[in-house]
């Protein structure tokens, strides 16, 4: 969930290591360019690392690059100004209240591409580059490629080789039981179909378990004193985790020990705290960053689109000692260590 605004939230492996253990790469016969992935060879994406997120750049037949956010807690969205730049064809689907154009992705170089979603007929809404939308935190970004783009298949983030790979259907890597979690989706209580596909994960921390939404895109830009103030070297516009305040407010009382700043100036709230360790899927890492914002927008907002009320997101800075896989349909994820 990176900072976003509500209607973003409304509309909102084996990899190559992992599976050189299972057969040898020279035995593994992968197609080079293949389409569509199968069963012990996924397809790596055109994939950007932007500290610590991952942005898809796919290349169009003219030769021109999309540059998409990929945000597993966001909304599904092209920026109106990259879609004229790019020729892309809009359809209003919506004529009252709200009105907003939708599009499709275009046709892509081969060995360049990206699938287009599964949901939505594919389609995409298109957004001004105003507001949260503007500014620094979408520079240089044509749209988000959020839950809706998930959705429905199984997906690598692989945080350890900076790539996405877009695997078969329910192709995980094999992983010990304490590594492969159950993933929480909102569904309809009467048919128990899907609503969202905002997955919440538990984390651990200090004895206590939080419900966090996963969350790929989770930003952050901090103003030149903040990055003064952390002064670890980093950009200005990074990964970050998300807390509510209310537990950041415990944590500040049962913790004193934990560095902490506040006040800070940033996008989104107004205070950071470094939390030690962390405990994902039967693994501690550390130390992690997480930046405060209302508990509402957990407790309230983000659980409306949830299966229950959240106390943060595990972004990149929880997720970047990782491969993280996750079977959308069958409700799991697996996280794999480098070694």
């Amino acid at each position: 969930m990176m900072r976003r605004p509500a209607f973003m939230l409304a509309s909102a492996m084996l990899l190559a290591a992992g599976i050189a253990l299972a057969r040898p790469a020279a035995q593994r016969r992968c197609p080079a360019l293949a389409t569509t992935p199968t069963p012990g060879c996924p397809i790596a994406l055109p994939t950007e690392d932007y500290a610590g997120r991952f942005i898809l750049t796919p290349r169009l037949a003219t030769g021109e690059t999309l540059r998409l956010l990929t945000d597993s807690g966001g909304g599904l969205l092209i920026l109106a100004d990259s879609a004229a730049r790019f020729g892309l064809p809009l359809e209003d689907r919506d004529p009252g209240p709200g009105v907003y154009n939708t599009t499709t992705l275009p046709a892509f170089m081969p060995g360049h591409a990206i699938p287009a979603p599964l949901l939505r007929d594919g389609r995409l809404g298109v957004f001004a580059r105003e507001g949260e939308l503007g500014g620094d935190l979408m520079r240089g970004i044509d749209g988000l490629l959020g839950e809706a783009y998930f959705a429905g298949r199984t997906w690598t983030f692989d945080y350890l080789r900076r790539r996405i790979l877009w695997r078969a259907p329910g192709d995980l890597p094999r992983v010990a039981a304490a590594h492969r979690v159950a993933l929480a989706f909102k569904t309809d209580p009467a048919t128990g179909d899907r609503e969202t596909n905002f997955a919440r994960i538990t984390v651990q921390i200090a004895g206590k378990d939080y419900p966090m939404l996963l969350d790929t895109g989770a930003s952050n830009v901090l103003s030149p004193a903040a990055l003064a103030q952390i002064g670890d070297g980093g950009p200005a516009n990074r990964a970050t985790s998300f807390i509510g305040d209310a537990i950041y407010t415990e944590w500040r009382r049962d913790h004193p020990d934990w560095r902490a700043l506040d006040p800070i100036e940033s996008l989104a709230g107004t205070a950071m705290i470094e939390v030690p360790r962390v405990t994902i899927a039967g693994y501690t890492v550390g130390p992690v960053w997480f930046s405060v914002e209302p508990s509402r927008a957990f407790r309230v907002r983000m659980a409306a689109l949830m299966d229950r009320p959240i106390e943060g997101s595990a972004g990149g800075t929880i997720l970047r000692f990782f491969r993280v896989s996750v079977d959308y349909p069958g409700a799991v994820a697996v996280f794999e260590r480098a070694g």
